[in-house]
């Protein structure tokens, strides 16, 4: 359910996903973002997907930086869920139950993006294995940042070289090659990026979809407004 602008949502929300195509400019908001709730002395809790826990620490490099084609879809899509379990009941969870706001970069809409749009999986097999990891634990808002998947490439492929690009999209890349999902061709991340879209318009949950070419203040300023007029 996409929401215009300025919506006032029935509370404020305390568990926010982040979603996009890689090079969007996630962490830029987050950064921004809870640079504002600290300022407000708000008590929150900052993570990803995946990683956030011990699991998924293990997780994580085996998805991520594996040989292009060596896992298969239907893996990636178990071991995302498996990460995506014990981040619920391990990080989430408590946090909410803690009254802390709930900062995730992505959740399971990312699956369905890149493992059904991208990799042509059945979506209704993905939802159904993810509604079993997330235990009805669904958010408040998702933001999606909308790109052009080429942009968003261009931006990574700039931040290996450009310090300023780094500081500006927040994702340093310096030292790394391309994950497993940022160096699959412009035809896959095209489905991606309209797979959100679609998601966006077909689930239930708020979705505020931004303008990712947007400057990242006034992408923050859009967030802002959205949160605090609730």
């Amino acid at each position: 359910m996409i929401i215009p602008p300025q919506t006032p949502l029935k509370s404020p929300p305390k568990f926010i996903v982040f979603e996009g195509v890689n090079g969007a400019g996630k962490s830029t908001l987050i950064t921004r973002i809870t640079d504002h709730l600290t300022a407000q002395s708000k008590p929150f809790v900052s993570t990803r997907e995946p990683g956030s826990t011990s699991l998924g620490k293990v997780i994580r490099p085996i998805i991520l930086e594996a040989a292009k084609n060596s896992i298969c879809p239907l893996s990636e899509v178990f071991l995302f869920a498996a990460d995506r379990a014990q981040h619920v009941e391990r990080v989430i969870k408590p946090a909410l139950a803690k009254g802390e706001v709930v900062l995730s970069d992505r959740y399971f809409y990312s699956t369905i993006a890149f493992q059904g749009y991208g990799r042509g999986l059945d979506k209704k097999m993905i939802v159904d294995v993810n509604e079993i990891a997330v235990a009805n634990v669904y958010p408040d808002l998702v933001v999606l940042l909308d790109l052009d998947p080429a942009i968003g490439l261009k931006r990574i492929e700039d931040s290996r070289i450009s310090p300023a690009a780094t500081a500006q999209f927040g994702k340093d890349t310096t030292t790394r090659s391309p994950d497993a999902f940022e160096d699959e061709n412009l035809d896959v991340q095209t489905q991606i990026r309209n797979g959100f879209l679609e998601i966006a318009k077909t689930r239930p949950e708020p979705f505020l979809v931004i303008d990712a070419t947007l400057h990242p203040q006034a992408i923050f300023n859009q967030v802002r407004e959205v949160i605090e007029c609730a």
